[in-house]
């Protein structure tokens, strides 16, 4: 997939904080959030799907649930700041899917 976009997460932190202010989110949810994007996603450019489903591969099961609930509001922030739909959606699909629980392998 060729794209326009290079994702920085640390240009758009300070506006997503207010993003996720405006949500009224809880303080200790919102911070797990930023927490885990500052962790994960400072100097790391995101243009395509690979490059999400990379950065995974190196997470723990525990930081993969979080990272992808943050990664989630992430995006949502992109595509109300006018990121395209389609990239977005493209991005979204390669954040796996989240486990709740004790895993019984």
């Amino acid at each position: 997939m060729q794209t326009n976009y290079r994702i920085s997460y640390s240009q758009h932190r300070e506006p997503f904080v207010e993003y996720l202010q405006s949500k009224k989110l809880s303080k200790g949810y919102e911070k797990i959030l930023l927490s885990q994007l500052d962790r994960c996603l400072v100097n790391v450019i995101i243009e395509k799907p690979l490059d999400i489903h990379n950065l995974f591969g190196k997470l723990s099961s525990g930081s993969s649930n979080n990272m992808g609930k943050a990664l989630s509001c992430f995006l949502s922030y992109l595509e109300l700041d006018g990121c395209d739909s389609n990239y977005i959606a493209s991005l979204r699909k390669a954040i796996p899917p989240q486990h709740n629980g004790v895993d019984n392998e």
